[in-house]
Parts: C-alpha cells; sequence; structure tokens
C-alpha cells in the first residue's frame, strides 16, 4: 500500500497525481496533502507563459529558439557549470502540456481546476489540511510586525488581493467583470472587524486570516469537496503552537501556527 506525502509544492505535486489519469493508474493507494493546493491559479500556467524566459535563454547561450528539439540540442552541448552560472532567472514550473508530445499521454491535460470540476481525480482516501495562520510570517514583517496596519491600508491590501484575483477571472453571464464591487463588499462584510475599529493589531491578525483562507483554505476546501464525492476525504486545520525556545522564537506571541511549523510535530524536532 502506498501513500502520496506533499507539504507545499509538493502537495501541489501530490495533488497533479491525484489528476494524472492513467499515468500513476494503480501506483498509489492513499494521498496526504499538507498546506498546499494544485488549485490555486499560480501552481499551473500554459506553456505560452514560459515564451519569454526560453527567449532569453535562447539568446544567453546562442541557441536558435525554433523549433524547440533545436534549442535542447543545443543547451546540451553547453556544460553544466556554465548553464548553472549563466542561467537568466524563470520562475519554472508544471504547464498543462497537452498537445506538446504526440508519442506521450499528457500528465496535466487541463488546468487542474478543469479537470478537478470534471471530476477527473483517482479515486483515492484522501486527508488533506493546513495550519491557522499559514501566511503569518510570510506577511507580518517590518512595520506591520512591529505596529500593525492602518484602516485605510487594510482596505488598500484587501482592494489589492481581489482585484488580483477578479483579472484572472474568464467572465462570462454568471461571473461578471462589472461586480468588482460587490465582490469587494463581500470581502469587506466577511473580514472586517465587527464592531469597526481601527486597532492596527486587529486588522492585521484579520488580514493575515483573509490572506492565509484566500490562499490556502479556500483551495483545500474546494479540492475537498470534490474529493468527497469519489473517495473517503478528511479535512484538518493545524492549531498547536510549539512551545519549545527553540523553534517559537521567531513567532511573535500574538501568531498562530505559520507556514512550516507543523512539520516539527511531523518529523519529531
Amino acid at each position: 500500500s502506498v501513500t502520496l506525502v506533499g507539504h507545499g509544492t509538493g502537495g501541489v505535486c501530490v495533488g497533479l497525481h491525484l489528476t494524472s489519469g492513467e499515468w500513476t493508474e494503480e501506483m498509489f493507494h492513499k494521498a496526504i496533502i499538507m498546506s498546499g493546493s494544485v488549485l490555486l491559479d499560480s501552481m499551473v500556467k500554459m506553456p505560452s507563459y514560459y515564451g519569454p524566459g526560453l527567449d532569453e535563454i535562447a539568446t544567453a547561450f546562442g541557441c536558435f529558439r525554433k523549433p524547440t528539439s533545436s534549442l535542447v540540442d543545443c543547451l546540451r552541448r553547453v556544460g553544466g557549470q556554465i548553464l548553472a552560472e549563466n542561467s537568466p532567472v524563470v520562475d519554472w514550473g508544471p504547464v498543462v502540456d497537452s498537445g506538446l508530445s504526440n508519442i506521450t499521454t499528457p500528465f496535466i491535460p487541463e488546468l487542474p481546476m478543469m479537470l478537478v470540476h470534471q471530476g477527473k481525480l483517482r479515486k483515492v482516501p484522501l486527508l488533506i489540511g493546513h495550519t491557522d495562520m499559514e501566511e503569518g510570517l510570510e506577511l507580518a514583517m517590518g512595520d506591520m510586525l512591529e505596529h500593525g496596519i492602518g484602516a485605510e491600508m487594510f482596505e488598500t491590501l484587501l482592494g489589492d488581493a481581489v482585484m488580483m484575483d477578479l483579472s484572472q477571472v474568464e467572465f462570462n453571464d454568471t461571473v461578471c467583470g462589472g461586480n468588482m464591487e460587490s465582490v469587494l463588499e463581500a470581502v469587506h462584510y466577511q473580514y472586517k472587524p465587527y464592531p469597526a475599529t481601527t486597532d492596527p493589531m486587529i486588522l492585521r491578525r484579520r488580514y493575515i486570516e483573509f490572506a492565509t483562507e484566500r490562499k490556502y483554505v479556500a483551495p483545500t476546501i474546494e479540492l475537498a469537496m470534490h474529493m468527497s464525492q469519489q473517495a473517503e476525504t478528511y479535512v484538518y486545520r493545524f492549531d498547536i503552537k510549539p512551545r519549545t525556545e527553540a523553534a517559537v522564537k521567531d513567532i511573535p506571541d500574538w501568531m498562530g501556527v505559520p507556514h512550516n511549523f507543523e512539520l516539527i510535530f511531523l518529523w519529531g524536532l
């Protein structure tokens, strides 16, 4: 019996195996996804996204950009040390590979969100979850860590996040691009403290909760919802904060469990 386990980016990889069709048929029997979701739009991109990066690499090493086979052959003739020291910085990641090969079946035939909504999931028991304040250390730095955030900045941060998310949505009759204000009002209703306050420490906590739920909780719940229709699915939230001085020296008292800190318990450190 094989169980796939992944944390963060590793969790994304487990999610990709859940949607990989015949590639992993009967190769694993259970899955655990910790603090990561394949449903985030930034996790899997279309091949064209990396076109500019390939252009930079071809230019850097004097290779023909097309056909791709020519570029690959050219790069294979470059020494490994030279490649490592001179390659342009490109944030590589998995892509939808349908149509990229006429030899093999695609591993990611469509965007994971579409595959999940179509029910194209491996029917294996799943345990999936997150910590209660994943984005804590990522966001609470500098002035925010010391002084919190003001009311105006709080609303600006929420608005920027909503605009960023809506800019990636394909609008149709159901999802209207003119609903920006309605979406923002819904976010304010959910995350602005009640009764209203300008306390920067309270606003800081609410913003971190919003960011954590946006990036981790929502995609976790959505994947679990679809998986539960096909197999046993369990969802957890990890709230147990480490107590040893060495483990918590970088975590403020007010903060819950940030990203990675549940691994202390997993590995018994």
